[in-house]
């Protein structure tokens, strides 16, 4: 996969994961390529050698953990990589090097869902600070660019696209019982009016609501969003259209909170309250 500069980067997508973190300034770019012998630095142990959750991905853990996810440039200030550090007041994981082509979750009870591409597959991995270890969840030949896991009964949800053609695939879900993953909701055409409004979309994030009924699917162009709510036992959908949506930070059950898109730090927040989808069962 070609490198990319860090300043052709650095726009929601890469603030996506930032944001979701809460890293922001704590999260330095690291001016060294991941495990390079002439640098003298081994920047950090790859996802599959953590050691595998006993039981797997389990129930959320009560300590309060931290994350930093932080970018890895080349001289040149190409995005190469990036590492992934994690734990609690009694222990920290260690170091996880990542590929460029990574993404790392809000916190949920301790845990945070990975995605991680080689260029040729894609790893979706639940990993836990307080435990110390990490669950794979499954390998995909499709490019997984965002997940999100829910907290009451361990679901994953990814965002995919087409590794040759980068088509938009839709958001997946994974659950303990799956065998795999399984479709979940369809990808936006290009002539959906929330594409149109954004423009190219180059990236999607998703967020669970609070209550772990609502799944926000958020579609981000160079300038701006649009989100999609989805209640999930139904499947029903509203549009959010706040004007200039920046990053979605937080979805509650009638209250989505914004980070409206500017080029300072920090950015102005807005919450937008809105009605719920339908929980009426479909027919």
């Amino acid at each position: 996969m070609p490198t990319r500069s860090w300043t052709t980067v650095l726009g929601f997508g890469a603030l996506v994961a930032l944001v979701a973190l809460g890293a922001g300034a704590r999260s330095p770019a690291r001016a060294a390529p991941i495990d390079d012998p002439a640098a003298g630095t081994n920047s950090g142990v790859r996802l599959a050698d953590i050691v595998a959750c006993p039981g797997g991905p389990g129930r959320a853990a009560g300590a309060e953990t931290w994350w930093r996810f932080a970018p890895v440039l080349d001289g040149a200030g190409s995005l190469v990589g990036w590492t992934l550090d994690g734990g609690t007041q009694e222990a920290a994981l260690s170091t996880i090097a990542l590929p460029a082509e990574s993404s790392v979750s809000a916190d949920v009870g301790g845990r945070v869902v990975v995605t991680a591409d080689d260029g040729a597959r894609s790893v979706i991995a639940v990993v836990s600070a307080s435990d110390r270890c990490a669950t794979v969840l499954a390998e995909v030949p499709m490019v997984a660019r965002s997940g999100v896991l829910g907290g009451r009964d361990g679901t994953t949800w990814f965002h995919a696209v087409d590794r040759s053609t980068r088509r938009d695939l839709g958001v997946w879900r994974l659950t303990s019982a799956s065998s795999g993953p399984a479709p979940f909701l369809g990808p936006l055409p290009d002539d959906d009016p929330a594409v149109l409004r954004v423009g190219r979309v180059f990236s999607t994030r998703l967020v669970l609501g609070g209550t772990d009924d609502q799944l926000a699917i958020q579609s981000c162009g160079e300038r701006s969003c649009r989100t999609r709510v989805v209640h999930l036992a139904t499947g029903r959908e509203i549009r959010l259209e706040a004007p200039d949506q920046g990053l979605l930070l937080a979805l509650e059950r009638t209250r989505a909170t914004f980070r409206d898109p500017c080029s300072g730090d920090p950015c102005a927040v807005r919450v937008v309250e809105f009605t719920p989808p339908s929980t009426e069962v479909l027919p």
